[in-house]
């Protein structure tokens, strides 16, 4: 899946050079130095969540894919590439973006739904 994701991100990435931005901070573009060794961390502790919790199993997914991409980003080319421009504010994204988006999402419904039906586990 992560494979899968890098393949796509490379293509868009490279065929939407003109309006790219390099992120060479975490979220929005902000920046405080070490952002690889806590991409990674990230990455390492999603990865250990993921594999405990194997009921919201898409959730997890979409954040472990997007974490990766990123972080494939970051490894080989020092920054994360931005390509799609949010409307109305002055904020870039990507495809891993959305998939980190996504499965926060998918992890907060799931979260929701159990909690109103009094089994609370994620």
């Amino acid at each position: 899946m992560i494979l899968m994701g890098v393949l796509v991100h490379e293509f868009l990435g490279g065929s939407l050079k003109e309006g790219t931005v390099n992120n060479e901070g975490v979220s929005f573009g902000l920046k405080f130095g070490g952002e690889l060794i806590l991409s990674l961390f990230v990455f390492l502790a999603v990865l250990i969540v993921f594999l405990r919790e194997k009921e919201v199993f898409w959730g997890w997914m979409g954040i472990l894919t997007g974490g990766g991409i990123n972080w494939w980003d970051r490894i080989n080319y020092g920054y994360v590439r931005d390509y799609w421009k949010l409307p109305g504010v002055d904020l870039y994204n990507n495809l891993a973006d959305w998939g980190i988006f996504i499965g926060i999402m998918i992890l907060v419904i799931e979260y929701i739904f159990k909690k109103n039906n009094g089994k609370n586990r994620v």
